[in-house]
């Protein structure tokens, strides 16, 4: 095997150091497209709302879930929860939850709002002793017959 000379030695360290370089810088530029890439789904593309970019949204979540938590929503609304809960369950022997019986309250006192109107009745309070009225007279006729 014959020796190197100098020359060739620094020839061969520069080809390399060349091919080292070309891999390196190909292997930057690569990074570069990932972080830029990266920025752009961060804060957005240029145009876009400031609204719309992952920023944005992670700060509104984090601010969100901050509050929910300082204002301890979900132990303040378990109560209510409860009380839903229990008013769409059918009691034993009912054929309906007491919520779907007065869902039919609300429905039939809209239906009727505009009699009791006609006769001066404003309330529905106002209305119980009318009502009762009309209803002992109803009966008082059907028993006449």
């Amino acid at each position: 095997m014959a020796e190197l000379t100098e020359r060739e030695v620094r020839s061969i360290a520069r080809e390399e150091a060349l091919k080292i370089q070309k891999d390196v810088l190909k292997e930057l530029t690569e990074v570069k497209s990932t972080l830029s890439r990266l920025e752009r789904l961060l804060l957005g593309e240029i145009g876009t709302n400031e609204e719309d970019t992952l920023k944005a949204r992670a700060n509104f979540a984090y601010l969100y879930a901050k509050k929910n938590t300082d204002l301890q929503i979900i132990e303040r609304a378990e109560p209510a929860l409860d009380w839903f809960e229990d008013m769409n369950l059918c009691e034993k022997g009912q054929k309906e939850s007491k919520l779907e019986s007065l869902g039919k309250m609300i429905t039939f006192y809209t239906n009727v709002r505009w009699l009791l109107g006609l006769i001066g009745i404003t309330t529905i309070v106002n209305s119980i002793p009318i009502i009762q009225g009309i209803i002992e007279w109803f009966m008082s006729l059907i028993d006449h017959v």
